[in-house]
């Protein structure tokens, strides 16, 4: 579909299927001589607030913390490994990509071994992996899988989840399904007003 994206594991699309590495050179698809002038673009003089999602009950001062609702197995971990859960920062090692974030943590022990049937996944379950790790699953996540699904991560919190990168730390905080629902509004009702407020903007900008 002429895209331009890079699918690592299928070694397929943008620089010959793999990550762009030093020295690389990315040539245009048609020769050009241009150079951008001063007069040749625009900078609006506003921008948007991106800063507007809180909890009720105070402004989300840490970047990196993300809200998460229990999962169908939550009740397998070990109280030691619930606490560990909530409390521990964890960090996105380079193993991660757009199928899922895989998290350096220290192994989280569940209560039984016994296999899960596979299940549905989402955009942000956070899967127990056999050796204790988790892993975030993320755009490009499978249908089904059959690790247990420990937690999921609120919707409202994908679009900061998925700002992330590899060495950077997350912290989690468990929640409740209102406070999920009313930060999906509230982030749904800003992205409606700033989509007016651009286009008014927008509109009285040009027509000055």
């Amino acid at each position: 579909m002429n895209s331009f994206s890079t699918h690592l594991k299928a070694k397929a699309g943008g620089y010959q299927g793999r990550n762009l590495h030093k020295d690389d050179e990315l040539f245009f698809n048609h020769p050009t001589s241009f150079i951008i002038g001063q007069n040749d673009f625009i900078v609006l003089p506003w921008q948007a607030d991106i800063n507007f999602l809180h909890d009720g009950k105070r402004e989300m001062k840490e970047t990196n913390e993300v809200f998460i609702l229990p999962g169908n197995e939550w009740e397998r971990f070990t109280t030691e490994s619930k606490e560990n859960f909530t409390m521990t920062s964890f960090v996105i090692t380079q193993q991660s990509d757009r199928m899922g974030y895989r998290l350096n943590n220290i192994p989280l022990h569940s209560l039984t071994h016994e296999e899960v049937i596979s299940s549905g996944v989402s955009f942000g379950t956070i899967q127990l992996l056999p050796d204790g790790r988790l892993i975030i699953l993320m755009a490009d996540h499978q249908t089904s899988g059959g690790y247990p699904r420990v937690a999921h991560v609120i919707s409202a919190h994908h679009s900061k989840l998925a700002q992330l990168k590899a060495g950077d730390k997350i912290h989690f905080r468990l929640t409740d399904q209102q406070t999920a629902e009313e930060l999906w509004i509230k982030q749904q009702q800003h992205l409606l007003q700033l989509q007016n407020a651009c286009t008014f903007r927008l509109q009285e900008y040009f027509k000055g």
